[in-house]
């Protein structure tokens, strides 16, 4: 099921690399995220008609279910986290439905026997005006299981998000994106051991959440409806 490798991650390096420093994004950007139902298109076409540039992006409930997958394949998403729920599925089965994704279906703490990611780490979106948005996602280490694979958590999951915002700054994306599925308490956890992540989604929560720990701004969004938060003037607005 291998869908990434090291060679992959140095080629998209060299390909991106534009200089160490990251950019400041200028653009307007709505962020608008869902958990298993709605497609956020109310959003997506109020805030373009606004001046937004729109990024959309799920946090993995349900989607590698043919349903749900149809849903994202036909609304524009950038990014869908890998939740662990959708392990159960197996090798086979889930490897077909990340196959079948209009969108990559990232997970940075999974590694395969060598200790290479097994599943696409991160997602680089890059805006009209060149700026860079960069996306990665950490999946739950305690919840469902492929067998031969190993699960980072704890210092070792910290260490791997750390790695994940150095390379997006690498790649000069001026704002990093953690899509979450470790629960409200070790995202905070995560928050205050790794620096230089703009805004965590939190898609293991059966509620709205919205707080600032640090300088990330802590979100989760209602199972049953879009989330959506607005960048303007170099960081996050009500």
């Amino acid at each position: 099921m291998k869908r990434f490798s090291a060679a992959l991650a140095a080629f998209l390096l060299l390909l991106f690399l534009g200089g160490c420093a990251a950019a400041r994004i200028d653009t307007p950007v709505a962020v608008v995220f869902t958990n298993g139902n709605g497609d956020g298109s109310a959003f997506n076409e109020q805030y373009k008609e606004q001046g937004y540039a729109v990024l959309k992006l799920d946090l993995g409930k349900k989607a590698m279910t043919d349903p749900r997958l149809n849903e994202l394949n036909s609304s524009g998403y950038q990014a869908v986290a890998l939740q662990s729920g959708a392990l159960a599925l197996g090798y086979e089965a889930l490897d077909t439905q990340i196959g079948n994704a209009a969108f990559p279906v990232l997970s940075a703490n999974i590694l395969d026997e060598e200790g290479e990611a097994e599943f696409q780490p991160n997602e680089v979106i890059t805006l009209e005006d060149g700026s860079r948005i960069g996306i990665f996602a950490l999946t739950d280490p305690e919840g469902e299981r492929l067998k031969g694979l190993e699960y980072l958590s704890g210092d070792q999951l910290f260490e791997a998000a750390r790695n994940q915002v150095k390379a997006l700054k690498e790649r000069g994306c001026g704002m990093i994106i953690c899509l979450s599925d470790l629960g409200a308490e070790r995202a905070r956890e995560l928050l205050l051991e790794v620096k230089g992540i703009h805004l965590l989604l939190e898609g293991a929560e059966d509620g709205a959440l919205q707080e600032q720990v640090g300088k990330t701004l802590l979100l989760a969004a209602r199972p049953d409806e879009p989330g959506f938060v607005l960048w303007r003037d170099g960081g996050f607005i009500e």
